[in-house]
């Protein structure tokens, strides 16, 4: 299959109370698919924001797999593995609101950053008031080729249904 330019979109969350070691585990895996996507020029729907973590840490592994997805973008385009934009758009397609740049986690401001500069981000702005979750993941759905899930927790199974069909 050829994953040129196809936007793929990893979701999915971990229960808050999850084992950090089969988190982190997850987590090596997002990062390795990731840069194997990478390498055969896929794109990526990544949306940036807050970086939740197991119940009653404030730091650690993210129950989310956003910003591991972001990192391994991050440190393939710094390597020149992945280019910014192409025949298909932007290397990473992504939602925006008024809050989004108030979300990012300072820790990861240095990735955001890095690829918003480099003009690797395409950004859609949702309107005012359409900030609730389920539009938002409703909307990122549709942004991409491939969705990849990678657990079964409430707002993912609306996703199936918000896919082009085809």
């Amino acid at each position: 299959m050829n994953l040129r330019g196809r936007r793929i979109h990893i979701v999915g969350s971990a229960d808050p109370t999850a084992d950090e070691e089969k988190l982190g585990y997850v987590h090596s895996l997002v990062s390795e698919l990731t840069n194997a996507l990478v390498a055969e020029g896929a794109n990526f729907v990544i949306p940036f924001g807050k970086e939740p973590f197991l119940t009653e840490r404030e730091d650690g592994l993210s129950i989310i797999f956003d910003w591991t997805v972001a990192e391994a973008v991050s440190k393939a385009q710094i390597k020149g593995i992945a280019k910014p934009s192409g025949p298909n758009g932007y290397l990473i397609a992504t939602l925006a609101t008024s809050k989004t740049d108030f979300q990012i986690p300072a820790v990861r401001r240095v990735i955001y950053e890095q690829l918003r500069d480099t003009n690797s981000i395409g950004i859609e702005f949702l309107e005012p008031g359409w900030s609730a979750g389920a539009i938002s993941r409703s909307r990122l759905a549709q942004l991409g080729d491939i969705l990849i899930a990678i657990s079964g927790v409430k707002g993912l199974s609306n996703l199936q249904s918000n896919i082009p069909q085809g």
